[in-house]
């Protein structure tokens, strides 16, 4: 199965679109009263002389020149001379699939083409597939299906031609270097007085035509995103800090606290005195961990990031998941799901202040300043739900305290080491991941040199890990070693080690069989319900013993 969405525009540009015909006509009159372009219009052929203006910039186009222009596109003669001024024209419309499975498929319009404007002059072999076009004229005759698709077929390639004259070999992410930039200088420049002429400066463009074609990429205009954006991080402030709402205003570019006060109004539906303590239902996840925390606080995001388990209700979000990886999903994606809230962690901000800063307020929670605990404290304070967050804290330190007492029969007074295979060497966790339950929920102890590192931190923060080379296992000596292990295969591996590398065969944990594999994707998580799941298998592990190596 096929789905198309926002990756499609990394396809080539007439990657399995649908062409429809519209007009052909061998000379139209140019009119001196303005006439907005309802689809893709191509012109050729102009005679009679004289100007045009498209979109207000004025052209002169001669008898060799073709301009392409897509719809919305606003053109009518300049001049008032009493000579006739015509032009060929063939116009079409351009549908791209939007959604294609094997029980259906979606075509949306598409009102961009990478060639547009005015082309001083183009090749013989294109102008005689723009006549050959204009001769067949469009294909009206719906019966007739032969005629129909091979008339489809000549335009397609007449703009395959087209794109390959005329079509800068650029990468896809380049192609709308124009957007990127003028979109960045509203970003990093928001609390300044901006205007569409500076933007269309930076783009190039003249000023109608840049806003023109910034509402067709962003579905609004140039203003309009800066209003939302400033609204955005107005948000963002009032609900992270205890800024007055003039220190808010002045932060996001108002002067006037009472202008921005009813803009505010507009936006969040309640004024900025009271914004902190609406509550936010549509709330959205960029990160796998904060969305495990919504669900324990009986919160289901509209949209998140998740590790295989979306819930009914919930649109499931391919995301990066680290901050060297693309970021691939469509605006429309979150527009379609109409936010109040964005969570996210530290590693992906960038990228969702990049790509959409003005759909709702971004709040990253610190990843390693805080612990699990405080990951839950922050977003219920965030999402109103701060008894829920008291009872889980409640329930699990009543559920740790009892896996205590089960493991201290078996295990009390023990050291444990916790450790994970990375190329040439090991990582041995600290108190976060694999390490949060053995250390903090069940109490055991750590080997000397990971203690040492834990006691330059707060409980939980900052430590994840630390990476040894393969001899150095001795510096971690324990009475259990936990190998976090992704496949058989690295079992196997992990059992050679064990079996012919000296340093691990002469580990104390190894030496007395108390050696456990722990699968990585059950144990890694960090948060509340991947620990209430990780304890109970914990205690497991311990209480099934004689400490048999296993998964």
């Amino acid at each position: 199965m096929k789905k198309h969405g926002g990756e499609q525009r990394n396809q080539p540009v007439l990657h399995e679109v649908m062409l429809e015909w519209k007009e052909a006509d061998a000379g139209r009159e140019l009119s001196v009263s303005e006439e907005t372009l309802q689809h893709h219009t191509i012109l050729w052929g102009f005679e009679g002389g004289g100007r045009l203006l498209i979109n207000d910039i004025p052209v002169k186009p001669v008898r060799s020149a073709v301009c392409v222009l897509p719809p919305g596109t606003r053109i009518q003669r300049a001049d008032m001379s009493r000579n006739k001024a015509v032009s060929r024209r063939l116009a079409f419309d351009l549908f791209r699939p939007a959604e294609w499975t094997e029980e259906r498929r979606v075509y949306e319009k598409e009102s961009s083409f990478p060639v547009h404007g005015l082309i001083p002059s183009i090749s013989k072999r294109l102008y005689a597939r723009l006549e050959t076009l204009l001769v067949q004229g469009p294909a009206e005759d719906v019966t007739d299906w032969t005629s129909k698709l091979r008339k489809q077929q000549m335009l397609g390639q007449m703009l395959e031609l087209l794109l390959l004259e005329h079509t800068m070999p650029i990468e896809p992410e380049n192609q709308e270097a124009w957007l990127k930039q003028t979109v960045d200088y509203i970003r990093n420049h928001y609390a300044d007085e901006i205007k569409v002429e500076r933007l269309a400066d930076i783009a190039g463009m003249h000023p109608t035509y840049y806003s023109r074609l910034f509402r067709q990429r962003m579905n609004k205009t140039p203003i309009e995103f800066l209003t939302q954006l400033r609204m955005n991080k107005a948000k963002e402030l009032l609900l992270e800090s205890e800024h007055s709402v003039r220190e808010v205003a002045r932060s996001v570019g108002y002067r006037d606290e009472f202008y921005f006060s009813r803009r505010f109004k507009e936006s969040a539906g309640c004024p900025p005195t009271r914004y902190s303590r609406q509550s936010h239902p549509n709330v959205v996840s960029l990160s796998a961990p904060y969305t495990d925390h919504l669900f324990t606080l009986g919160v289901t995001p509209c949209a998140a990031q998740d590790d295989g388990l979306p819930a009914a209700g919930m649109r499931a979000l391919e995301l990066p998941r680290h901050a060297f990886q693309p970021w691939e999903i469509s605006r429309e994606t979150f527009l379609a799901v109409q936010p109040d809230l964005i969570v996210c962690k530290e590693n992906v901000l960038n990228k969702a202040r990049e790509h959409i800063p003005d759909i709702a307020p971004i709040i990253p929670i610190p990843w390693t300043k805080l612990d699990v605990f405080g990951h839950l404290k922050h977003i219920a304070r965030l999402v109103d739900r701060e008894p829920a967050a008291e009872a889980w804290l409640n329930g699990h330190e009543y559920r740790a305290e009892r896996a205590r007492e089960q493991v201290a029969r078996i295990a009390g007074g023990a050291t444990l080491a916790v450790c994970e295979l990375k190329g040439d060497g090991f990582r041995m966790y600290g108190e976060r991941n694999v390490g949060h339950v053995f250390y903090r929920s069940l109490q055991l102890t750590p080997p000397d040199r990971i203690g040492a590192e834990l006691k330059k931190h707060e409980a939980g923060t900052a430590f994840t890990w630390l990476y040894g080379g393969l001899d150095e296992i001795a510096d971690f000596a324990a009475d259990f070693l936990l190998i976090v292990i992704s496949s058989a295969a690295e079992r196997s591996k992990v059992m050679k080690l064990l079996q012919k590398h000296p340093a691990w065969q002469n580990h104390p944990a190894v030496l007395s069989g108390r050696v456990f594999f722990l699968e990585h994707e059950r144990w890694i998580g960090y948060a509340p319900g991947a620990i209430d799941m990780q304890l109970e298998a914990a205690v497991k592990l311990f209480t099934d013993g004689p400490y048999p190596a296993i998964c």
